[in-house]
Formats: C-alpha cells, structure tokens, sequence
C-alpha cells in the first residue's frame, strides 16, 4: 500500500507526555537520575528537571522534552499561571 497525500508527517505526530510529581526539591533530581538509569537506551533529551526554569519557558521545553520532573507545588503553580496544560500530559505521576 502507497502512502496518501494525507499521511501525517512523522515529526507531526504527537509524542507521548509524562510528568512526575514529587513532594520536595531534592528530589526532582534525584528521580530524573534514577529514571535516566531505567531508560539509559534513551536519549538524555527525553527527560527534564524542571526547577528554578521560569514559567514562561516551559511551553518551549514541552516541545523539546517528553518526561518532566516537578515538585507538586512548582507543577501547581505552572497550571494555575497556565504555563502548563494538564490535559496535554498523557501520565501524570504522583510521588
């Protein structure tokens, strides 16, 4: 079977989303680091620490990342500013 026309590009297809919650900042890092080890076939740019990033950024970083690691309150106050849009995470994981 040929492709149509119509096909979506592969860059247009939408990558699957995560974000891990945890309840204080050591341990943004810390669980970034333990997840880089589970998924070491994987490139380092799926996975982002989100820490002292400004709120504005983080739409670009939604585009370059795919994994996210936030404190509950940093993640809460992305949401509430709308920096981040909770229904564009697919997994959404509460430490």
């Amino acid at each position: 079977a040929s492709a149509s026309a119509s096909a979506t590009p592969l860059d247009a297809i939408r990558r699957f989303k995560a974000v891990f919650l945890v309840p204080i900042k050591a341990l943004v890092a810390q669980q970034c680091t333990a997840f880089r080890q589970v998924f070491i076939d994987q490139p380092d740019s799926i996975l982002k620490s989100i820490e002292n990033q400004a709120g504005e950024r983080f739409k670009d970083l939604y585009q370059q990342y795919d994994v996210f690691f936030f404190t509950v309150q940093k993640f809460a106050n992305f949401v509430e500013a709308k920096h981040a849009d909770l229904t564009k995470f697919d997994l959404i994981i509460i430490d």
